[in-house]
């Protein structure tokens, strides 16, 4: 098994280029688990007491180019999405390695 001593500059470099890859990702993922929570705090606390029907049509006021008016229904699947994302990922031990990724203040 090679050590990264072994290993050449450019296969360094290479290994280098795929970790500051990997920290930038852990460091987006870490901010998106923080604002999936804000939107699940909402969802819970906000949304669903209003009770809308799945069918509802809900138009885009993003500003965002290409979104597009959405059933409510849509929403919910992307909500179960978000909730996923925060049961399997938003938790000590992975934060705590993105800190060692990336630090603290970049999550």
């Amino acid at each position: 098994m090679a050590t990264y001593a072994s290993l050449t500059a450019d296969q360094q470099a290479t290994v280098q280029s795929w970790l500051n890859l990997q920290r930038a990702w852990a460091s987006a993922q870490a901010k998106a688990n923080d604002l999936g929570a804000a939107v699940d705090t909402a969802y819970n606390a906000q949304i669903t007491p209003l009770g809308l029907g799945s069918a509802e049509a809900i138009p885009n006021t993003s500003g965002l180019d290409g979104a597009q008016a959405m059933v409510f229904s849509d929403a919910v699947t992307i909500e179960s999405h978000i909730q996923s994302l925060q049961s399997t990922t938003n938790d000590t031990a992975h934060r705590g390695l993105w800190v060692k990724a990336c630090g603290a203040a970049n999550l």
